[in-house]
């Protein structure tokens, strides 16, 4: 990501609707799963590190990695007594050991182009993996929703949940809790890739990242409201059948 983009996302990723609301979703599918009692987390391509204060429910240390230097300059800022490292999840073999963790997260990290293979990827966290190890994952919907905020953030990828969960299993992973999420969200993100497509929309650098920015506080709780439904959905039913964003959390067994 561009620096702007990493200042916004420090400055919004504790409070903003749609960080709050992928760790809660994470948290029930780990409770489904049968839940992470361990020494170890890692939470590769953390950003600014907003996502280790929740990973620190699950286990008593917990670390970040990440290919930006200002993004973990960012994160040290925030975060001052977390480990964090400078690294390339290319190279996940020769930066730990085998079976060192007993949770890593991947928040959207795969889909980027600069993941030289996402299945190798996978299989390398089950190699860093110790047995009964769990693996979140969260990435984008459909291919068919790439848009401007895809360019910005340097994606690459796209997945349908199936897509998704083959990979996981081909890496030697199963018992896999798996969903779509903020179907919501889908119509106008559809509406922005047509946009985009067709020339309607434009940013220029000095914009920033607008769907990193806070919204107004009534939109916020509304929005909040929403996807309260759609998890009650989803903690009913298991999964459901769309939405912009996927999460998975896989076991090593």
């Amino acid at each position: 990501m561009e620096r702007s983009a990493y200042e916004q996302l420090a400055e919004i990723e504790d409070t903003h609707w749609w960080f709050v609301y992928r760790r809660k979703l994470i948290g029930d599918l780990l409770e489904r799963s049968g839940g992470v009692a361990g020494e170890l987390a890692l939470d590769i391509g953390c950003g600014t590190g907003g996502n280790l204060p929740f990973l620190r429910k699950y286990c008593a240390n917990v670390c970040g990695l990440d290919l930006s230097e200002y993004a973990i300059a960012l994160a040290r800022r925030k975060y001052p007594r977390e480990t964090f490292l400078e690294g390339d999840i290319n190279e996940l073999r020769g930066l730990y050991r085998p079976a060192s963790f007993d949770l890593i997260s991947d928040f959207s990290v795969l889909n980027h182009q600069w993941v030289k293979s996402d299945l190798q990827s996978m299989r390398d966290v089950h190699y860093v993996l110790r047995p009964d190890g769990v693996f979140v994952v969260t990435e984008p919907a459909f291919s068919a929703l790439r848009r401007e905020h895809d360019r910005i953030g340097q994606t690459a990828r796209r997945y349908t949940l199936s897509q998704l969960n083959t990979l996981l299993e081909t890496a030697g992973f199963r018992s896999i809790h798996s969903t779509y999420f903020n179907m919501p969200a889908l119509p106008i993100t559809l509406v922005l890739a047509i946009a985009n497509r067709l020339g309607l929309s434009s940013r220029t650098r000095d914009d920033g990242v607008s769907e990193l920015k806070l919204p107004p506080k009534w939109l916020d709780n509304t929005l909040t409201a929403v996807l309260g439904i759609e998890l009650a959905a989803i903690r009913s039913f298991g999964r459901i059948p769309f939405g912009v964003s996927i999460a998975c959390v896989a076991r090593k067994l």
